[in-house]
């Protein structure tokens, strides 16, 4: 969990300066993000990418409180990132029902 979390954010470190000088060979494509979202920074695009497959990955691990917290840091860059608003929805709804069944009451 903790190493793909290092290669992602490893692998957003290396493309920044890229980014930032307008490398033409550095695309800012969206993941998980509608190409008509009105984000116009590429920097801020790809901070949103990473924190999202971040917090993917942790949701995969069984994280969910990881999750959440980087998909609130999507939704600090782009407030209407409504897949986002999904994810952050199903990851509360496991983080009770995991405390259910840890408190013995079925869901």
């Amino acid at each position: 969990m903790i190493l793909r979390r290092t290669v992602l954010v490893t692998a957003f470190l290396s493309l920044s300066p890229a980014i930032r000088a307008g490398s033409p060979d550095v695309e800012a494509r969206p993941v998980a993000a509608p190409a008509d979202d009105g984000m116009t920074d590429p920097v801020a695009r790809r901070q949103m990418q990473v924190h999202f497959l971040i917090a993917s990955e942790l949701y995969k691990d069984g994280n969910y409180q990881g999750a959440i917290e980087e998909w609130k840091r999507v939704l600090k860059i782009q407030p209407n990132h409504a897949l986002a608003k999904e994810k952050i929805q199903r990851a509360r709804e496991k983080v009770a029902s995991s405390h259910s069944r840890e408190s013995g009451n079925p869901e």
